[in-house]
């Protein structure tokens, strides 16, 4: 920070964060480990570059005397925020899983043409409890899949937001 302005290093921690979530959006149940512990030890240098600079700058101009108390009130603050961004991203994540998995399940018919295909049907036979079952957890995944990339979509935009307000 001798060097290199606190905002600077605060709007770059909060692009790599961005970039991060935007990469992340394009994971599927294929995603390999390598690219989760790239893009998490990216993102991780990110929140490093956002959060150092942060509590450097929030500390800069008060009184000795004050900054046990500034201390306490910054983690407060940041503890609650924290938790409110939680619970609105599992809120979203628990709908929109809940919503995609209906928008998909709708296709699971009899006149579905890829339910029709050979080897899907061998593989999932819907007159079967355990193809049905089989069916559901895949479709129960897919939901999933898709309901973490909008979060992780509507993240990046809340930091890419913050990014253009700090500009």
């Amino acid at each position: 920070m001798r060097f290199i302005e606190a905002r600077t290093l605060i709007v770059a921690g909060l692009g790599l964060t961005a970039a991060s979530l935007y990469a992340m959006t394009g994971w599927t149940d294929q995603t390999g480990a390598r690219e989760i512990v790239i893009l998490s030890i990216i993102q991780g240098f990110g929140f490093g570059l956002v959060f150092v600079p942060l509590s450097t700058v929030a500390f800069l101009t008060l009184p000795n005397h004050l900054r046990t108390d500034g201390t306490s009130m910054l983690t407060l603050m940041r503890n609650v925020a924290s938790s409110i961004g939680i619970s609105i991203v599992i809120a979203q994540l628990t709908e929109g899983t809940r919503r995609v998995y209906a928008i998909l399940s709708e296709h699971i018919n009899p006149f579905n043409h890829a339910m029709q295909m050979p080897d899907v049907a061998g593989m999932i036979k819907m007159n079967t409890d355990g193809g049905r079952a089989m069916a559901d957890v895949m479709v129960a995944t897919q939901a999933q899949i898709i309901a973490f990339s909008h979060d992780y979509q509507l993240v990046m935009i809340f930091i890419l937001c913050s990014i253009r307000s700090r500009s």
